[in-house]
């Protein structure tokens, strides 16, 4: 008959516990201290071993960019006095 001074040997520490604190794990049948249990996560119930496959329920209309014939430019029209390009940079 066990005691509340007995002691038992964690399964996966190998540490010595007192009896009090043994834990069965669920997923694994691991008996282990209370300090070291994973409460219902362990390496078999843990949520990142289940697959989810998310779903896209965001839809974009007319998924290309608009064309901005307006911003581009071609060289000859550019200036190269920085009073001018401060301007055009304002409006990008």
């Amino acid at each position: 008959m066990a005691t509340k001074k007995g002691f038992f040997i964690s399964d996966r520490s190998g540490f010595r516990h007192r009896l009090d604190q043994r834990v069965k794990e669920p997923g694994t049948g691991f008996i282990v201290a209370k300090s070291e249990s994973d409460g219902i996560f362990n390496l078999v119930t843990n949520p990142q071993n289940r697959i989810r496959f998310p779903i896209d329920k965001e839809v974009i209309k007319d998924a290309r960019p608009p064309n901005n014939s307006d911003r581009n430019q071609s060289w000859s029209a550019v200036t190269t006095t920085w009073g001018a390009e401060t301007t055009q940079w304002n409006f990008i």
